[in-house]
């Protein structure tokens, strides 16, 4: 066998075992269980059905413009569809309905979660992650 062909057998199998793992990357209810901090010291804990948060940056979740408003919050989450929605039911103990579809990436302790913050063209994420 030829270097070339060997190094062409090589390149093709790194790339299948590449697509693999990132397309066939799948979350489950287990993934998101436990405790997650922001980098403001906001903090979400999720358990088999329902979620806390607490010290959240209203603006960033109700799009209001009290930059400086914490709020703690609870509700219900899922895992539909290989993404993580939670659905806040109470706001600083008031019915405030609002559903959201987090971002994930990563496995095992580097993994994040976020939602985007204000428009999406901005680019701007409220990132959590395991604490360490």
């Amino acid at each position: 066998m030829n270097i070339y062909k060997l190094v062409a057998i090589i390149l093709c199998f790194g790339l299948g075992m590449l697509l693999l793992n990132s397309c066939g990357q799948r979350y489950t209810h287990s993934d998101f269980v436990g405790k997650w901090v922001s980098a403001d010291g906001a903090k979400l804990e999720f358990n088999k059905k329902n979620f806390k948060a607490f010290n959240l940056r209203k603006n960033a979740v109700f799009g209001t413009t009290l930059k400086d408003k914490l709020v703690s919050a609870s509700g219900e989450w899922a895992v539909e569809d290989n993404q993580l929605d939670i659905d806040f039911n109470a706001v600083d103990n008031a019915k405030e309905l609002v559903r959201i579809n987090m971002n994930t990436s990563g496995r095992g302790n580097s993994m994040c979660i976020s939602f985007t913050v204000g428009d999406p063209d901005d680019v701007n994420f409220y990132e959590f992650y395991r604490p360490k």
